[in-house]
């Protein structure tokens, strides 16, 4: 066979091959930057042996253009592989910006230097036993050699570095490149480089694309692996591109025009074939392993349902056993609780007269001495007896007080109900205030708006809750006064409004103001620093326990208060 045929079917056959490899990985996951890569790479091998294929063909000085075309497609091709294996097997690319700058100037530079005639600077004519003429070395051929082995190695160590840190499955993808790189590399350098520039032949440059066949193979099966395609698929793909390879060599060899025309046509139609091929078979396996997944899906799915079916008693027995002992511990809690509580309660109650007694008998001693009955006394001595008997008076009623709301607390029944007129009751608080608002300069309004209704309650216990109240809105008012509406705002219910232009209340202090913890707000200690709190809360338990309701309202600090208390009509 003519050399010049047996070259330009190799050429043809290896470019059909490069040309389906790219498009195969292309069209696999076009989103990816490791099958980008190899894309562009295999579309710069396409250029590669298009420049190696003129530079055979022509003979004398028209060769040297296409002479350095193929360097400098070389080395878009190397450094090309280099941006593969940093991507590899990721879908992008994940390279320093300081290593991206780098490799993209020894690149431009390497690029660059093949197009001068630093590297080739001439063609001396064929050789005996040549086919492609010898190329005159430029000065600097040694400076975009070592350029190219150096991103050659440099990619080498990459894969090794992956390959000693990737997994058991990428480890097997890894083997494929390593295995085609190896081969590429060795003929390559062999053959093509130290070849050429140590013996100054040319005679292995024509059949350069065939060292590239193992690369790209071993790429394209780690790449393809390693996105677990079905091997169906990938028989399919690779036996269509040997059919379309074969074809392609009918072609040029065939021995006519028509026969030419007649062979191109058919071609096309296996192309077309081909690909409906490669769709349907990718078509078919992608349904498969849908159906797979939802098959296993549904397998785990009844597996899982049988073991609840299964262990589904069990699991109530279990879940009951543990509800009922912890209901007997709560249960047991509770008791223990409610017998704290009841004797908490009896002691308030078996105490009251020891708390009582003592300062019933101090207010007695108080008032003898008082009367002056064993002697008499400067006015010294009588003022310090007065404030004794002062302090017993505030020392009783503090102690009552908390004693009526433990009784209360309690349940104990201490009320004495009676149908009373409501306005005789808050009346009577105001006139035994009169004398303290008077001193004080407040005014008292009452405003009435026909009849009071008649209400069942313990007059003397609801006086104190009222005192306390009203007591309550004096002592905190230091100018102004207090305004005492009634209203009906159930047919039902009666509701009494204290208002007073007082140092108000915040939102912390009102969410405080009935509790049992007689807590007091900064401004009230402020203006009264004897009380305890006390009062409010006896108040609000004492209106509780006549069925009714006891709040306050405030438009904030130094904006008054307002007590609303609502009671049911008798």
């Amino acid at each position: 066979m003519d050399q010049q045929l047996l070259l330009l079917i190799v050429h043809v056959v290896v470019t059909a091959i490069t040309l389906a490899l790219g498009l195969i990985v292309f069209f696999n996951n076009r989103k990816s930057a490791t099958n980008i890569i190899f894309f562009i790479l295999s579309t710069f091998i396409l250029i590669w042996m298009v420049f190696n294929y003129f530079a055979i063909i022509h003979v004398g000085s028209s060769d040297l253009p296409w002479a350095r075309g193929i360097l400098f497609s070389a080395a878009f091709q190397v450094y090309l592989l280099y941006f593969f294996v940093k991507s590899f097997p990721r879908d992008r690319l994940e390279i320093k910006p300081w290593e991206l700058t780098l490799v993209l100037t020894l690149f431009a530079g390497t690029a660059l230097l093949a197009t001068t005639p630093y590297v080739f600077s001439g063609m001396t004519g064929v050789a005996p036993g040549e086919i492609i003429a010898n190329v005159e070395q430029g000065k600097l051929i040694p400076l975009y050699g070592l350029s190219m082995v150096g991103i050659i190695i440099a990619s080498l160590i990459v894969m090794v570095q992956k390959y000693r840190h990737a997994t058991a499955l990428e480890r097997k993808q890894w083997a494929f490149i390593l295995t085609g790189f190896a081969i590429f590399f060795v003929s390559a350098v062999v053959f093509l480089f130290l070849v050429t520039n140590l013996l100054g032949t040319t005679i292995f440059v024509p059949y350069a694309p065939i060292t590239i066949i193992p690369m790209l193979i071993g790429s394209v099966f780690a790449i393809l692996k390693y996105r677990l395609l079905n091997v169906k698929v990938i028989a399919a793909e690779l036996l269509t591109v040997a059919i379309w390879i074969g074809l392609l060599v009918e072609i040029v060899l065939s021995a006519s025009l028509q026969e030419v025309v007649l062979k191109s046509l058919v071609f096309i139609v296996i192309v077309l074939f081909g690909l409906f091929l490669i769709r349907s078979v990718r078509r078919e396996v992608y349904d498969k392993e849908q159906l797979q997944e939802l098959t296993k899906q549904l397998n785990i799915a009844n597996t899982e349902l049988q073991d609840l079916n299964d262990n589904l008693q069990a699991k109530v027995d279990e879940q009951t056993k543990e509800i009922r002992a912890a209901y007997e511990v709560e249960k047991k809690a509770r008791q223990k609780l409610e017998e704290l509580d009841k004797a908490k309660d009896q002691f308030i109650l078996t105490t009251q007269h020891n708390l009582r007694t003592p300062l019933t008998i101090i207010k007695g001693y108080v008032e003898l001495v008082l009367s002056k009955k064993f002697g008499n006394f400067d006015a010294k001595v009588g003022d310090y007896i007065n404030r004794v008997g002062q302090s017993t008076d505030r020392m009783s009623k503090l102690v009552n007080e908390l004693l009526d709301v433990s009784q209360l607390k309690v349940g104990k029944s201490i009320f004495n109900f009676q149908p009373v007129n409501f306005r005789d009751l808050v009346v009577d608080v105001l006139n035994d205030l009169k004398s303290e608002t008077s001193r004080k300069g407040l005014y008292i309004e009452l405003k009435e708006d026909g009849s009071w209704p008649m209400v069942n309650v313990d007059p003397a216990k609801f006086k104190t809750a009222l005192f306390n109240i009203f007591d309550n809105a004096m002592k905190y008012t230091e100018e102004g006064g207090i305004t005492i509406t009634l209203t009906y705002p159930r047919p039902k219910d009666v509701q009494l409004c204290v208002s007073d232009t007082g140092i108000g209340m915040s939102e912390e202090t009102k969410e405080k103001l009935f509790s049992r913890l007689f807590e007091r707000g900064v401004e009230a200690e402020r203006i009264s620093p004897i009380g305890r709190g006390i009062g409010l809360a006896l108040s609000y338990n004492i209106i509780k326990a006549h069925q009714g309701n006891l709040w306050a309202e405030s438009d904030g600090v130094n904006k008054g208060s307002r007590f609303y208390i609502e009671l049911p009509i008798a």
